[in-house]
């Protein structure tokens, strides 16, 4: 009675796919990969899955918001989520079952009318959200406040939120850049941004760092089978996107940093943006890639956190940063291209196929 456990299900794996498809690499089709521990009045916003390597050797980030009308919509979400998930109930003989709450249907079996009903459960708990805590409050923060903007994205379900955000975030960062000066990082595990955010990044007119895993520092990296080639899949994309760049004349304002630490992986992701000063005056910490993927398949959630012009928390993601970036360094189109030129050729056929997957 005391522990609750919900195991969420793509609708789009169903029917014959969910047959065929090896269930190793189903993930590919979508999954629950939003991360928030909550704790009392805290929440703890990570990327992290927290498996043993989180602990050890494998870069991430966490940022600890203590709030209790903030930690209560994360409760509200992860009970949402657990409402349209699989409940796990203890069966005869030790074993398990796996159910839908009543009048919830089967994503696998009929996932027209499940997205229909999810849909409809997690659009009112974000409703209620929007009435609990009306935009107008931000305008009472004082100068040491800090502003937490939550958004979520669950494509599958019809519902858009942090895709809004992020554009709407893309657009102001251009405005403010034509007449200020303007620099944002953006960091993920892996290099495979949509094409809408890199259309964003290549035509703002503001600076751009990309900070990414290196082959090494890939969570792939020395892994079996066709996993192993995942590392140079992404090296193939980081190479376009380079080329990309430098045929707009944007080598000078989009870099690209390749994390490597030695025998450490990354999987840190997020946004700093930086305005006319030396500390950054926004920051995104959360569970999304912003790939394909964030957008199109997985369950995500980030948090924008806006610090007070006197706010101590500027300096503190500041040095956050550049903790990071101090096991960066920049790569080019030529480094990557000769990297990519031991990569299979069949690879380089796969990418259009396999890319909006990754």
């Amino acid at each position: 009675e005391r522990v609750r456990v919900s195991l969420y299900h793509t609708p789009a794996l169903s029917g014959v796919s969910k047959r065929a498809w090896p269930q190793r690499y189903n993930e590919a089709f979508g999954l629950q990969h939003i991360k928030a521990y909550v704790f009392d009045d805290s929440v703890i916003i990570s990327g992290a899955n927290l498996s043993r390597d989180y602990f050890t050797n494998r870069q991430d980030r966490y940022m600890r918001i203590k709030d209790r009308p903030f930690a209560d919509y994360f409760v509200g979400l992860v009970d949402a989520i657990g409402r349209i998930s699989f409940g796990v109930a203890s069966g005869a003989g030790g074993g398990y079952s796996l159910r839908m709450e009543p009048g919830m249907p089967d994503p696998s079996r009929d996932p027209r009318e499940f997205v229909r009903e999810a849909n409809d459960v997690v659009t009112q708990f974000l409703r209620r959200m929007e009435i609990q805590h009306p935009a107008a409050e931000a305008a009472a923060l004082g100068e040491r406040d800090t502003l937490a903007i939550p958004t979520v994205q669950m494509r599958q379900l019809g519902i858009n939120q942090d895709e809004h955000h992020m554009n709407a975030f893309f657009a102001a960062v251009d405005e403010w850049a034509q007449s200020r000066a303007c620099r944002s990082l953006m960091a993920s595990a892996y290099f495979n941004f949509s094409d809408s955010y890199k259309r964003s990044v290549l035509e703002s007119h503001g600076c751009w760092d990309l900070l990414v895993a290196s082959p090494q520092a890939n969570g792939f990296h020395a892994a079996r089978g066709i996993s192993q080639f995942i590392p140079d899949m992404y090296s193939i994309i980081e190479h376009s996107f380079v080329r990309e760049a430098t045929r707009r004349q944007r080598g000078s304002s989009v870099a690209v940093k390749e994390y490597a630490r030695d025998r450490w992986t990354f999987h840190g992701k997020g946004i700093w943006c930086y305005l006319d000063q030396d500390l950054p005056q926004l920051t995104m910490v959360g569970s999304p890639n912003y790939g394909y993927r964030s957008i199109y398949r997985d369950l995500e959630a980030q948090v924008t956190l806006i610090p007070g012009p006197a706010s101590a928390l500027m300096s503190d993601i500041h040095r956050e940063a550049q903790g990071l970036l101090a096991y960066t360094r920049a790569v080019g189109a030529h480094e990557l291209r000769e990297r990519i030129r031991t990569a299979p050729l069949w690879l380089h056929g796969l990418r259009p196929f396999i890319q909006n997957k990754m």
